[in-house]
Order: structure tokens, then C-alpha cells, then sequence
């Protein structure tokens, strides 16, 4: 059963993109009538969650092969954005995964990338993020909507999990949670001069002991070298 699918403009046939593994765990994909992509607008449906490194891999490969191929344009549908939520940096050093992610699908050829409930869109319809045009589908009133069905008459309460996804909870309460973050601290800063004292003379311990392991070894393996010669001339 094919994972993804993409769909031709002016098309409603499904032509399946397959996956599998190599048995050192490389992927393996292989796009359907790759021939028929060839100067036709492409639309990619594809899972990123779970297991969204693998999964961005084989979207990776996907885009590569269509844009090898000649198609057109390619834009991209996925019902989750994995590496969304880190759109801020807070430490120097600290990569922004949503911009880093954005950046790569654009490179490898995506034109378009359509996602439902983007973390850092906040609600907002389009947004192009790392040179990629981002488009958001918001489903929360769906989900209410087809909650309150299934409930019939009974009372619920719908609760955002912070302030950043008070757009889903705005007709509806407007109830949301308050999420409070801790400093972000590198391992300098947050230990004592005692605790780093002692992670120094760990450190050079280990490095002694490094030391003393190789040169024993250098000797062992001279001595074995020596008596090997000694027993072959006897």
C-alpha cells in the first residue's frame, strides 16, 4: 500500500509514491509513471508524523526525483509540520528548526507547502517562512463541530494548551492555558565553580587514563610483536 500520493493539475488520479527500506536502513522510494510529471503542476500528499526524520527523508527523496524529472511545480501537503514549534532562538547558537526546515523543502524543490494548524502561523492563512510559501488550514471549529455531534446535549469545555493557540479557542470560550518557560541556560552558567572544578579534574583524569591505556597497549603489542618474531626463528 503506497504511504504518499501525488495528483496531476487537472487530474483526479491517484499515482502512488512507494516506500521501503535497504537493509542497512536507507530509503528506498520509487514515484509511479515518473514520466507523466514531466512539465505538469504536481501535488504531493504526504505523512510527516510519526517518526518524522525518516519520514522527511522520503519527502526529501520524493521532491528530488519529481524535480529531476521536469515537473513544473511541486506543492506539498503534509497534515502535520514536525520541527514547527522551534521559531525562536533564546541562546546563541540555538538553530530555528522551522526556518531550517523551510529552507531545505524549498531547496529541494517545493514550491508550495500546505499544512493544517501550523504551530508557528498562529492561525494566520499564509505565510512564507525560509523562502517557502506556507499555506494554513485551520480545522479547529471542524473538530468542535463534529465533537459537539457526537456529545449530543452534553456540556464541554475546549481549553487551549497556551496563549499562542488562542485562535482555536476564540469562538469558543476563549479558555487557554498559561505556559511559563524556564531561563535558558548553557552549562556554564548554571553550575557552581566547585561543580566545574570537579567536571576539570574529571576531564584530565580520563585524559591520564586515556594516555596510560595507549601507551600500555603500544608496549603489549611491541612485546607480542617481539615474541612472535622469536617463537617463528625457534
Amino acid at each position: 500500500m503506497a504511504e504518499s500520493y501525488l495528483v496531476l493539475r487537472g487530474s483526479s488520479k491517484k499515482v502512488p509514491v512507494m516506500f521501503s527500506s535497504f537493509p542497512d536502513g536507507d530509503i528506498h522510494a520509487i514515484v509511479e509513471n515518473i514520466a507523466d510529471c514531466k512539465g505538469n503542476s504536481v501535488l504531493l500528499f504526504h505523512r510527516l508524523y510519526p517518526n518524522q526524520n525518516s519520514r522527511l527523508v522520503q519527502l526529501f527523496l520524493t521532491l528530488d526525483v519529481l524535480k529531476e524529472h521536469g515537473a513544473k511545480d511541486i506543492s506539498v501537503f503534509v497534515p502535520y509540520l514536525p520541527y514547527s514549534r522551534q521559531d525562536k532562538r533564546y541562546i546563541p547558537g540555538e538553530a530555528i528548526s522551522a526556518d531550517a526546515l523551510c529552507r531545505m523543502l524549498k531547496s529541494a524543490g517545493c514550491t508550495d507547502l500546505y499544512t493544517m494548524d501550523c504551530h508557528f502561523m498562529k492561525g494566520a492563512p499564509e505565510e512564507t517562512r525560509g523562502g517557502l510559501k506556507v499555506h494554513n488550514i485551520s480545522v479547529g471549529n471542524s473538530l468542535v463541530k463534529a465533537y459537539k455531534k457526537s456529545i449530543g446535549t452534553d456540556k464541554f469545555d475546549v481549553v487551549g494548551p497556551d496563549s499562542g493557540s488562542s485562535y482555536l479557542t476564540v469562538d469558543h470560550g476563549g479558555k487557554n492555558m498559561h505556559k511559563t518557560r524556564g531561563d535558558y541556560k548553557d552549562l556554564l552558567s548554571v553550575c557552581e565553580p566547585k561543580v566545574l572544578r570537579t567536571l576539570l579534574w574529571l576531564q584530565l583524569m580520563l585524559f591520564f587514563f586515556a594516555v596510560v591505556i595507549l601507551h600500555s597497549t603500544i608496549h603489549l603489542t611491541k612485546f607480542y610483536t617481539a615474541t612472535a618474531s622469536n617463537s617463528r626463528t625457534l
